[in-house]
């Protein structure tokens, strides 16, 4: 008699792209293949952040664009993109990426004596 075993089917997260890093927010891009499941997607950014997630473009595998606002600048932030569905949770390696430093304001330079 043989065994029938079941092999969850679980969301398979691909590569992350940062197609858009600027000192207060970043657009960051990944390929997500949902096996024709319905998914639910997350992520955990520390420091902590806002985000929103969608999907851009049909089919499967499906490219997610996550945005992340209110970052401040000069900052390394990490994350990991989690994906669940009714079979389990995928949870990505932790990616990471550091926002531009704000250029400090210069003031006018001032020249003692001023031209006669």
């Amino acid at each position: 008699m043989g065994v029938n075993l079941l092999v969850p089917r679980l969301p398979v997260i691909g590569e992350f792209v940062a197609v858009d890093l600027r000192a207060a927010r970043a657009v960051i891009l990944v390929s997500v293949d949902t096996l024709g499941m319905p998914t639910n997607f997350g992520l955990a950014v520390t420091p902590k952040a806002d985000y929103d997630i969608e999907t851009v473009g049909e089919g499967n595998p499906r490219t997610l664009g996550i945005r992340l606002r209110n970052l401040y600048p000069g900052t390394r932030y990490t994350y990991r993109l989690i994906a669940l569905n009714e079979d389990g949770t995928s949870v990505s390696a932790e990616q990471a990426l550091s926002t531009e430093a704000r250029s400090p304001l210069l003031p006018t330079p001032y020249v003692a004596g001023g031209a006669r």
